[in-house]
């Protein structure tokens, strides 16, 4: 989980390192309610960095999404772009035994696409070859 938060970016960088381009895995335990402008269940709330945390004040969830984690990992974690992209595709595409049909872009494959800009935001997500409406 690339968010700083349940793991230190330098930490980060020594795992991407050790791992490599073929098995370093990018995940995210965002809650359900990222994004989500109503109010927050009762007992939780949200940090300055956006994670979810309890009364307590120990990490429930983040709200990192998928892109952002990409972002971190060559941003403020360093690792080169082909770790970073294989770590949120073909590494757990491959893990999940469905590198045949996710994880790259290939002819057969399911094309589940998403089109980033040059600052890691979504501009178009494609599934199964079909764009999706974005808003």
């Amino acid at each position: 989980i690339c968010d700083g938060q349940h793991v230190s970016y330098p930490a980060i960088s020594i795992l991407g390192k050790l791992k490599g381009k073929n098995r370093l895995i990018m995940v995210s335990d965002a809650s359900y309610l990222k994004d989500y402008d109503g109010p927050i269940p009762e007992g939780y709330f949200v940090d300055a960095e956006g994670s979810f945390r309890n009364v307590k004040g120990d990490l429930a969830s983040s709200s990192l999404h998928m892109n952002k984690g990409l972002e971190n990992l060559i941003e403020k974690v360093g690792l080169p772009i082909e770790i970073a992209i294989n770590a949120a595709t073909i590494n757990p595409a491959r893990m999940l035994g469905m590198e045949k049909r996710k994880g790259s872009i290939e002819v057969g494959k399911d094309a589940d696409i998403a089109i980033l800009d040059d600052s890691y935001q979504v501009v178009q997500t494609y599934c199964k070859g079909n764009p999706m409406k974005q808003y």
